[in-house]
């Protein structure tokens, strides 16, 4: 299968980039693909790097995540719910 290219590739970053900013359901699916790489073996600088995000914010996602995992009685769509509540900026 051949290689796809985007074409434009920073102009095109960017335009992602705004989409993601543009509402707060856009950044909370951001924030859980950043959680879900480092779940699945990525470490949090290769994580940034991919999202375009700082290491340190990524550190923070996961670290809420696993947090919010060690109060007794909290189940996932409780800190789904606050999570995606959680203001972000890019």
């Amino acid at each position: 299968m051949r290689r796809l290219e985007i074409v434009n590739a920073n102009k095109s970053q960017l335009a992602i980039q705004r989409e993601i900013l543009r509402s707060e359901e856009s950044r909370y699916d951001h924030r859980l693909h950043g959680v879900l790489m480092v779940g699945r073996g990525m470490s949090c600088g290769e994580v940034a790097d991919w999202l375009g995000q700082d290491t340190t914010t990524v550190e923070r996602w996961v670290k809420r995540f696993i947090a919010d995992f060690r109060v007794l009685g909290r189940t996932l769509m409780d800190w789904l719910f606050e999570f995606k509540a959680e203001a972000f900026v890019l």
